[in-house]
């Protein structure tokens, strides 16, 4: 809670910078608060989804700040995004809710906060590179310091769990503990 309190300090100070008129202020911070509830409720549809086709019960995480609820005119959106995202892969999928995300925020927040995702095909050229450095993804430790939709992470993962010889709930585990992402925009 105590990481809360920093970040929760940290969106106020630029919001008091940037925002000289209260209502601006309050627009601003409406918009990230919508983007970001509208963005955890796709992926939390989207994850239903992959769980229901998988038959893999791994629950979504809860993340630490309370969003506000969507509007019926919102969700009827959100039921649109989620179908078209339904049948991409993870990691596409991940990256298209990244860009809803990122086009969602003021302009002046992105530029702030860098709010920005890496297309997929740049993280598989530098996945794919990482070889010449012999990285063994059985033993590797990573920590993605700005890892917004996971965009690094979830492909990371996905060759950690075809590096090994069975996809069970101990590699998942064990793959859990080698990989920490930190993003500041929760």
């Amino acid at each position: 809670m105590e990481q809360q309190k920093y970040f929760e300090i940290d969106y106020k100070r630029y919001f008091e910078e940037e925002t000289s008129k209260p209502s601006k202020y309050k627009t601003v911070f409406a918009k990230v608060l919508f983007a970001q509830s509208y963005c955890y409720q796709l992926a939390i549809l989207y994850w239903e989804t992959v769980v229901d086709s998988t038959n893999v019960n791994w629950p979504i995480r809860a993340i630490p700040i309370a969003l506000p609820g969507l509007k019926k005119k919102d969700k009827v959106t959100l039921s649109q995004h989620a179908k078209k995202i339904t049948s991409l892969p993870p990691e596409e999928a991940g990256y298209e809710i990244s860009l809803i995300y990122q086009s969602l925020l003021p302009k002046d927040y992105r530029n702030k906060f860098g709010v920005y995702y890496t297309p997929n095909s740049v993280v598989n050229r530098m996945l794919d590179d990482s070889r010449a450095f012999n990285i063994n993804l059985k033993k590797a430790k990573v920590i993605d310091p700005s890892s917004g939709g996971a965009t690094y992470l979830a492909p990371l993962c996905r060759r950690m769990i075809n590096r090994k010889l069975n996809n069970n709930a101990a590699i998942i585990k064990d793959i859990e503990k080698r990989l920490l992402g930190i993003e500041l925009d929760l």
